[in-house]
């Protein structure tokens, strides 16, 4: 390895890694799976991501237009995409208990198992990577990577409080 790695080979070995996360998820957990058993787009995979995080900050319930807004969709997009995973058994739709007009959107048990699974596996795969190192090791990369996870989030566009902390620097 370089003294000092280039860009290019930083991104190249972030992306490898990634890639190779994906490859070591094995039987339900595989890529495979998810795509035989919900044949998922990417931008489906965004809302199962945001009703997940939703539901995880206890946000109350969610609905297609809390949904849209935080995805930053219209509420058409949003509502084309819930149907669709809906239909694939990913997402269930109740009555909301607020609003008669409103659904109330949530994760199905399924999805919630697979999503389970999944990031046990990651977290198994992690862990050994972390006990294979120092306590030092491990801290280091942990600050390197917010480092630059920081970064990045400076130059996302949309953010508000982002484009504050840039104008300040």
């Amino acid at each position: 390895m370089a003294a000092h790695p280039s860009p290019n080979s930083l991104w190249q070995l972030l992306f490898t890694l990634t890639d190779r996360l994906r490859e070591l998820e094995n039987g339900e957990c595989s890529p495979k799976f998810l795509e035989e058993t919900f044949s998922l787009t990417i931008n489906q995979t965004r809302v199962i991501r945001m009703v997940k995080e939703l539901q995880e900050a206890r946000f109350g319930e969610i609905t297609l237009k809390i949904l849209s807004e935080h995805l930053k969709i219209t509420a058409a997009a949003a509502s084309e995409m819930v149907e669709n995973l809906v239909q694939k058994g990913v997402l269930k739709r109740t009555p909301s208990s607020n609003d008669r007009r409103a659904i109330s959107l949530a994760l199905s048990d399924e999805a919630q198992d697979f999503i389970r699974r999944r990031q046990n596996g990651f977290d198994s795969v992690t862990a050994d990577f972390l006990n294979s190192n120092g306590k030092e090791e491990n801290l280091q990369l942990f600050n390197l990577l917010e480092k630059f996870n920081k970064q990045l989030s400076r130059l996302q566009p949309d953010s508000k409080s982002n484009s504050k902390e840039a104008k300040e620097k």
